[in-house]
């Protein structure tokens, strides 16, 4: 048998409240199995003020997913694509996710061969973002 254990509260912040939207957050990372909707959320202001240039995070799929990467798309306009390392894909596999492609697109993210991690920047991906050895990969 297990004996019970009792476990200290961890304080919980929002990203807005440790951040002002004048501060520059150039790399924001994010691996928080499952509750990367929540942390999204958590930095709204700071995404409307475009403070953070380039977000990292796990590709957990699911409903979380659908709703963050609508709210990121279509309220905040960051771009958002994939980063897969499986074996069937190049290291550095892309999809960039528009309005015009986004059924297609979602499809793709929540999918059992969907990418491990998705990038999301404010600008549009380009020179900025991509390796030159991956730009071939890559619609401008």
């Amino acid at each position: 048998m297990y004996e019970a254990v009792e476990l200290d509260p961890i304080p919980v912040k929002r990203l807005d409240d440790m951040f002002t939207a004048d501060q520059r957050i150039r790399l924001l990372k994010v691996d928080v199995e499952g509750h990367e909707h929540d942390v999204i959320m958590s930095a709204r202001n700071l995404l409307f003020a475009r403070a953070v240039d380039v977000i990292v995070l796990e590709n957990n799929g699911g409903d979380g997913l659908t709703r963050m990467v609508e709210f990121l798309l279509h309220e905040v306009k960051y771009h958002v694509g994939g980063v897969s390392w499986s074996p069937a894909h190049e290291p550095f596999h892309f999809t960039y996710s528009s309005a015009a492609t986004y059924q297609a697109d979602m499809a793709w993210l929540n999918g059992a061969n969907r990418p491990h991690e998705l990038l999301i920047t404010s600008e549009p991906f380009g020179d900025k973002y991509v390796p030159s050895k991956y730009r071939h990969m890559f619609e401008f």
